[in-house]
């Protein structure tokens, strides 16, 4: 019989929607049945459906999501959950469960050290599981020696089951730290794969920004637009630059009551660019990936300046995919990966002096012309391409 591949995800907003659809791709391709839990199982059985409707008989999906339960039981109740969704799912589909991919492993992790022996007690599947945010594991990330050893443990617990049977990172930096403590199980590189589809037809707003920036590059700034986005800086670069140099795109969803109370007047203040002749602002979740990589095709420059992340990112293969240079911060994931294939100019993290200065040099049409065509787009999209998603998901679930 095929083999019976779970899917868990417990987030539902931009890059996990779009990871949940390729991994969906990729296994019932292979041939395994696959049972998807998340937030959104009606439309992931809409989109089986119009997508790959001969594997229809192959896919099955229920409800799981995040709870707002905020008690030190909230983990083990997720891991609960998870395991009575699995079983239920075994009833309504007759098939038997060979391994499950923990989509978001991060958001699974025990609170406390006493809780992992309890986990491990709920889930008695095969798991393998992604780990987006090692960054205890980076051995050039500065936290004190207490509190990394006290997450460490927490983590160690769980991959301790013997029901783990390996977990799946995309920063390099965290490998070789992570392999170590958990030497007896696999750390595998995943490759960072992003949604490339565009849309049929031209998008009315995409075609409108672009007449309004009338010929000037366009700087943008795209997806959740959390603090650690950088956008204050953004915004403020959008005020001092001259109008007439450059063009700014900030897009995504945006919650003001994300920022502490001292920075959100400022926020507001610069809001209110948005009407003026050099911004664009798209201020809500943009859910359709075409939509999304319209944005990133007209932006002539991305804007990665980001704050305390230290981790790899799916807008740096959206770069890669269509050729776009990057402003990115020194050092950790991004900044290294930037700098070894050439794809931008790399800033100290937060400076608006550094960042204003890599503006100013990639508005330049020549600056930006020559960048592109020394970057190594091809190289870093090759690393982070659908059939080395393929082969590593392979590699994790022992297909």
């Amino acid at each position: 019989m095929d083999r019976v591949v779970v899917i868990a995800e417990l987030k539902w907003v931009g890059h996990y929607e779009t990871q949940m659809k390729l991994f969906v791709q990729i296994l019932l391709k292979k041939g395994c049945r696959v049972i998807v839990l998340c937030p959104q199982p009606q439309a992931m059985e809409c989109w089986v459906d119009n997508t790959f409707s001969e594997f229809v008989d192959k896919f099955h999906a229920s409800f799981l999501a995040s709870s707002k339960d905020k008690s030190s039981f909230r983990n083990i109740l997720l891991w609960r959950s998870i395991r009575n969704q699995i079983r239920l799912a075994e009833r309504c589909t007759g098939w038997s469960v060979d391994i499950v991919l923990l989509a978001w492993l991060d958001g699974l992790f025990p609170d406390k050290k006493w809780q992992s022996p309890v986990i491990r007690y709920f889930m008695t599947h095969p798991w393998v599981g992604l780990y987006f945010l090692p960054g205890i594991y980076r051995r050039d990330l500065e936290i004190p020696w207490r509190k990394r050893n006290r997450k460490m443990m927490r983590t160690i617990g769980l991959f301790k089951s013997k029901h783990c049977c390996g977990v799946g990172i995309l920063d390099e930096g965290s490998y070789e730290e992570l392999s170590k403590k958990i030497a007896k199980k696999p750390v595998v590189l995943v490759p960072d794969v992003t949604d490339e589809q565009l849309p049929d037809s031209a998008v009315a707003s995409v075609t409108a920004i672009r007449q309004k920036a009338g010929g000037r590059p366009i700087i943008g700034l795209l997806g959740a637009l959390s603090p650690r986005k950088g956008v204050l800086n953004f915004l403020r670069l959008a005020e001092t630059i001259a109008p007439d140099q450059c063009y700014f795109l900030l897009a995504g969803e945006l919650n003001v009551e994300d920022f502490i109370p001292a920075e959100r007047e400022e926020l507001k203040r610069l809001l209110s660019l948005g009407n003026s002749e050099n911004c664009s602002f798209i201020l809500e979740y943009i859910a359709d990936a075409a939509m999304f990589n319209s944005l990133v095709k007209l932006s002539d420059i991305l804007y990665l300046v980001y704050d305390r992340f230290f981790h790899s990112s799916g807008l740096l293969t959206k770069a890669a995919v269509f050729r776009k240079p990057v402003i990115v911060s020194k050092e950790y994931c991004m900044g290294k990966r930037v700098e070894e294939y050439k794809m931008g100019v790399t800033v100290a993290e937060g400076e608006l002096t550094e960042i204003l200065e890599a503006v100013k040099y990639l508005i330049d049409a020549h600056n930006r012309e020559t960048l592109i065509e020394r970057a190594e787009f091809d190289q870093y999209h090759a690393v982070n391409s659908l059939p080395r998603l393929e082969q590593t998901l392979c590699k994790m679930l022992r297909l």
